[in-house]
C-alpha cells in the first residue's frame, strides 16, 4: 500500500466477491437450525455370530451416533432381524461414520428425509 498506510478492514476481496457464487475451496458452514433427518435402516446378519457381535457392540457404546449427531430414535424388530434409526446432523459425513461403525456386522442403509411441512414448502414453491 502507498506509504505504508494499511487497508481498512472490511469485507474480503477475491475471485468470488460479489458474484453471489460460493469459492469452492471454503468448506460450507452447518446454520443453526438446519440440521438434516437421516433414517437408518438395517438388517442383522443371519449367523449366529453377527447377532452376537452387534449385541457385545451395542452393550459396549450404547449404540451411541458419533459426535455431530443425534440420535431421535431407535426401533429395533421384535424377531431382533434389524431396525430403523432415526438421526439429525447437520452433514451427510456423521451418518456415514455411523454407518462405518456397524456395516461390519449389519446391512445398512442411510437415506435423508424431510417432514411433512418442508414437503409441503417444496410442492409450494414448484408448484405442485
Amino acid at each position: 500500500m502507498d506509504g505504508g498506510q494499511a487497508r481498512a478492514a472490511g469485507p474480503k476481496r477475491g475471485r468470488f466477491a460479489n458474484t453471489g457464487r460460493r469459492d469452492p475451496g471454503r468448506k460450507p458452514k452447518a446454520r443453526a437450525g438446519h440440521a438434516m433427518k437421516f433414517i437408518c435402516t438395517f438388517a442383522m446378519t443371519p449367523e449366529m455370530k453377527g447377532r452376537d457381535e452387534a449385541i457385545a457392540r451395542f452393550k459396549k457404546t450404547g449404540g451411541q451416533p458419533p459426535k455431530g449427531a443425534k440420535l431421535l430414535g431407535r426401533w429395533i424388530a421384535a424377531d431382533f432381524s434389524g431396525g430403523t434409526l432415526l438421526l439429525e446432523a447437520a452433514e451427510p459425513k456423521v451418518p456415514t461414520e455411523f454407518s462405518l461403525a456397524w456395516s461390519d456386522i449389519t446391512a445398512l442403509r442411510i437415506v435423508p428425509v424431510i417432514e411433512d411441512a418442508e414437503l409441503v414448502d417444496v410442492l409450494k414453491r414448484t408448484g405442485r
